[in-house]
């Protein structure tokens, strides 16, 4: 099927397609669950989101937004990388590893009364931002020229991501057989 649509299509557009669909998917499921969850508190009259504000619920979904600008890209220069599905999670892995760093840190952070240096670290580093700096404004303080620069940083990264990820899905989509390091989908791209 690549092969048709890219004899109508350049590669970097079908992948910015793909991610932008996907994109929406994960947009809408989201807030499918939050409506849900919104409905079944009212319906069953429990108070349990009542110190939910709708500012911080923006926010959450203004860092998923940012982070999946990040991670498509990311994921699908990674899934271009393998022409069968069981390579699929090695090819990933790399793209994984910064997500479980910053979810630790995240996960380790909840519940203290203070943000970890670890936390504090990651929630300006492009990769980690998306989880770890919602985490970080929730436990203290922080400027509002420090989230413009976790802002900046992850935006600036997505457009870099997007430049490299297009360039290697271009290279190797067409490719089948063994599956393409990612050493080598960079020197190719």
């Amino acid at each position: 099927i690549a092969e048709v649509l890219l004899a109508a299509v350049k590669p970097r557009h079908l992948v910015a397609g793909k991610i932008l669909g996907i994109g929406l998917v994960g947009l809408a499921q989201a807030l499918s669950i939050a409506v849900s969850a919104i409905v079944t508190s009212r319906l069953v009259g429990s108070d349990i989101l009542g110190g939910a504000q709708a500012l911080e619920a923006l926010a959450a979904v203004g860092w998923f937004v940012l982070g999946f600008s990040f991670y498509g890209w990311a994921f699908a220069a990674a899934g271009s990388l393998v022409s069968r599905q069981s390579d699929a999670s090695s090819a990933g892995l790399p793209v994984m590893i910064p997500i479980l760093a910053g979810y630790i840190a995240t996960i380790t952070s909840t519940g203290q009364s203070e943000a970890s240096t670890l936390l504090k670290v990651l929630a300006y580093f492009p990769p980690t931002a998306p989880m770890c700096m919602p985490t970080l404004l929730s436990l203290e303080k922080v400027a509002p020229w420090q989230v413009g620069v976790a802002v900046l940083g992850i935006l600036v990264s997505a457009v870099v991501m997007a430049r490299v990820a297009g360039a290697i899905y271009s290279n190797a989509i067409l490719r089948t057989g063994k599956r393409v390091k990612w050493m080598e989908a960079l020197r190719s791209s």
